[in-house]
């Protein structure tokens, strides 16, 4: 997988400051814009539709775009956020899968009501 997609390296603002986040690609039916950082569509791989046709299978749900991303080294990291923008519908649903290594996914809800909870994705 890490030598079959197309990364980029994107350069995205964050609390005034640019930052060159992990190295990522997109995938699916539409363009996706985050981060004010405009990703055009691109045509899923054999791959990535066979581990779309997967997550569909184990969750029920049906996925119409990958976000993959690779986190070269402890400093590649993904800051809190929501994934609620508009382009992506009330309630989206998202499937994360981990390769080469394990993962910790971290959730914090908005409210502050609850701490926040871990979830490790294993390789």
């Amino acid at each position: 997988m890490k030598t079959d997609l197309d990364w980029q390296q994107a350069q995205i603002s964050l609390h005034g400051r640019t930052v060159p986040p992990r190295l990522q690609q997109r995938y699916g039916d539409s363009p996706y814009t985050y981060s004010r950082l405009h990703m055009p569509a691109r045509p899923m791989t054999p791959l990535l539709l066979r581990l779309k046709d997967r997550a569909e299978h184990l969750t029920g749900l049906t996925y119409n775009n990958a976000l993959c991303n690779l986190y070269r080294h402890e400093r590649d990291s993904v800051a809190w956020h929501a994934d609620d923008e508009a382009e992506l519908g009330i309630n989206p649903a998202i499937a994360s899968l981990s390769f080469g290594g394990d993962r910790v996914f971290q959730f914090k809800p908005k409210s502050g009501v609850t701490l926040p909870f871990d979830i490790n994705l294993q390789a």
